[in-house]
């Protein structure tokens, strides 16, 4: 079990070796039930469902039909034989309370033309969970629908007009002025939808997968798409609420270049930015590292969550919600065990719902990664038809079964905090008592050049760090030729990490011979190579840059990081490609690590369930010791009360349990003590009746 090797681990100098525990008095929380702290956000308890064609995306591009599961079950939410909601979906959604559902789902929106999901279902016999049966769903489950435009479906031009047509056949009036709600009443509907919620593209940031033809908005290109498609669908529906894409929650006294563009360019005439949140990131790291990023990261998202709403009112000008339409641990690997499914998921899980109910982040709606099916969904159904949950379940029943809408003033006295070294990237130090954003170390002017390895990718190169060409003779294959190495720096301290950022300007000119096609970016990649570590970045459209334009991309390293090498990127590649490549004024950039404060063991939540009852979520962070608390309570005197404890001391658990139910005996006075278990949620349920 965990807590047999936990002690060894915490002993290693560069890793966990920071353990200490400012220990106090026994920590007092107290709860006010006479007074509110507010409403807790009413749509954080969302999910996505991938229902649309992944062929050229997650599926071959040469397939000759729709992979059914999705466009025909939506992953297991529809029954396509009885044409009706899948009733154990509909059951696990009403039990987890599901408040959104976003439609068709994350990276397949780039290839989702609606048009092609309405009608009678005879007419669309490979598409039978369409748009008029994901709505159908939303109002079996009593869910909000959110919806993606898509942002590659169409050429870019006629994109905004496609969002413009949705929205009329879901929301206008079925009169011959609007053509696409009479469409909408031909096929049964003759009262509008009402759909109010909808985002422009999913992550478009990056490409279009395998998709023909290849595209990639700049962030330029992508706001110029947003204004036209904000303008054409308000046109038809002044009152929808429109969302545009952000690309990281940063600790940055300034956002990235695509943030710091979309909010300053978009935020004023938009309705709610979108971020997705993956984190902390798993892959790789033992159960002792990675229980120690996962206790840190409610912290850590409380301050990135702060430094958003800072970024956005400075270049907006006005104050703007969030909503995270995609967020879970970040594991995508299976070893050393599926982290996405385990019980440390559904521990992120309470810390994540847990800022996120909070009025003062300002989240408009949060949509899991995912409920039910695809690769990370919490309910997979078996080979015998039922179904089995993840270790994340348990998580999400609790606190939506047993918390309340009002949310009730609480503290904690005493709270004991715990100071934590980070040992991979991905995770953040927390030590001291303030926060350190990453810290500008200098301009990086030693680095190697050299160009061999170039030429197995039928390139050649040559120049300085002023003006690089790179000669593509007849590049045909997917290929990431080094060319550049930045060796660990001095000025990076030896426990730390370090962030490398690079800059410069690019253009491509192909040559008058070329009759070929790649995607072509630049990357940075661990010196230890992607297999060992995987940590790698890139920016990409370089080829679509015919006049020299500026690009960025950075990669954050850990303490054990050797070096960083810079690659060439040439992906997707049809025929021979032949053409010059330029960079010009190339400046690599040294930051270092951010330190969060020493994080506060007892993390709280209180609430409201009705007159007489009142709840108290409690997350231990402490990663091996339980810590003994004291409850009490202002404004009701607690008679009796049921703790409900999810505590397992193996964190790789990937399935469900129940939890644990206990009584509590409060005093004359309505308080009580209580030892909550290391590394746990423990939620009560407190009565002021006998």
């Amino acid at each position: 079990m965990l807590r047999t090797f936990l002690p060894s681990v915490l002993l290693c100098s560069a890793a966990l070796a920071a353990g200490r525990m400012e220990a106090a008095e026994r920590p007092v929380i107290r709860i006010d039930a006479a007074r509110s702290a507010g409403e807790a956000a009413p749509m954080v308890y969302g999910h996505n469902i991938e229902a649309a064609d992944e062929r050229g995306i997650f599926a071959r591009i040469d397939l000759p039909k729709p992979s059914p599961d999705g466009v025909n079950t939506g992953k297991g939410h529809w029954d396509p034989v009885q044409m009706r909601p899948d009733p154990a979906a509909v059951r696990f959604l009403r039990e987890i309370k599901t408040g959104m559902l976003r439609y068709p789902g994350g990276c397949l929106a780039h290839n989702f033309d609606w048009r092609k999901t309405v009608g009678p279902v005879e007419s669309r016999p490979d598409w039978k969970f369409g748009l008029a049966e994901y709505l159908e769903l939303c109002r079996v489950v009593g869910a909000e629908p959110l919806i993606t435009f898509s942002d590659y479906a169409l050429p870019a031009e006629e994109l905004p007009r496609l969002a413009a047509d949705l929205v009329e056949y879901l929301n206008a009036p079925a009169r011959p002025e609007f053509p696409q709600a009479m469409k909408r009443a031909r096929n049964g509907h003759p009262e509008p939808y009402g759909v109010k919620y909808f985002e422009i593209g999913n992550e478009t940031y990056h490409d279009n997968h395998n998709l023909k033809p290849h595209r990639r908005f700049s962030v330029e290109a992508y706001v110029d798409f947003a204004r036209k498609t904000i303008e054409q669908v308000r046109r038809v529906d002044p009152s929808v609420k429109i969302g545009v894409v952000g690309h990281t929650m940063n600790l940055d006294s300034r956002p990235d270049f695509w943030d710091e563009t979309v909010y300053r360019e978009l935020g004023p005439h938009v309705d709610f930015i979108i971020h997705h949140y993956y984190a902390p990131k798993l892959d790789s790291l033992s159960p002792a590292e990675a229980l120690h990023s996962t206790v840190t990261a409610g912290e850590l998202l409380r301050l990135r969550l702060a430094n958003f709403r800072r970024q956005v009112r400075e270049l907006a000008g006005r104050e703007l919600p969030v909503a995270v339409t995609e967020y879970n641990i970040s594991g995508v690997q299976n070893q050393p065990v599926p982290w996405r499914h385990s019980y440390l998921a559904g521990l992120n899980v309470a810390e994540i719902l847990r800022e996120f109910r909070r009025p003062e982040n300002r989240i408009l709606a949060a949509s899991y990664w995912q409920a039910i099916g695809g690769y990370f969904g919490m309910i997979q159904r078996r080979g015998d038809g039922g179904h089995s949950r993840s270790g994340a379940w348990p998580f999400f029943q609790l606190w939506t079964r047993h918390t309340g809408s009002e949310l009730l003033p609480v503290e904690v006295t005493g709270n004991p905090r715990r100071e934590m070294v980070a040992a991979r990237v991905g995770q953040v130090t927390a030590r001291g008592e303030t926060l350190v954003l990453p810290r500008a170390l200098g301009e990086v002017t030693r680095f190697d050049l050299y160009f061999q390895a170039l030429a197995a990718a039928g390139c050649s190169g040559s120049g300085n760090a002023r003006h690089l060409q790179f000669r593509l003779n007849g590049c045909g294959k997917q290929s990431y030729p080094t060319f550049l190495t930045v060796h660990r720096p001095a000025a990076v301290p030896a426990d730390s990490g370090f962030t490398l950022r690079a800059d410069f300007e690019a253009r491509f000119q192909p040559a008058a011979n070329n009759t070929g096609s790649a995607a072509l970016g630049f990357g940075l990649m661990d010196l230890r190579g992607y297999e060992a570590t995987r940590l790698a970045t890139a920016v990409g459209g370089l080829e679509e840059s015919g006049e020299w334009k500026k690009f960025s991309c950075s990669l954050s390293v850990g303490a054990d990081c050797p070096g960083i090498t810079g690659l060439l990127r040439v992906e997707k590649p049809r025929g021979e490609l032949f053409g010059l490549l330029e960079l010009r004024n190339l400046k690599l950039s040294l930051f270092g690590d951010a330190r969060i404060p020493a994080v506060p063991l007892l993390a709280v939540e209180a609430s409201r369930l009705d007159a007489n009852r009142i709840a108290l979520a409690v997350i231990n962070r402490s990663p091996d010791a339980a810590v003994p608390g004291r409850v009490e309570v202002a404004g009701m005197r607690p008679r009796s009360g049921i703790a409900r404890e999810l505590y397992q001391e193996d964190v790789t658990r990937a399935t469900a349990w129940n939890p644990v139910e206990k009584r509590v005996s409060p005093a004359a006075d309505g308080s009580f003590n209580w030892e909550f278990p290391p590394h746990s949620l423990t939620v009560f349920e407190l009565n002021a009746l006998k």
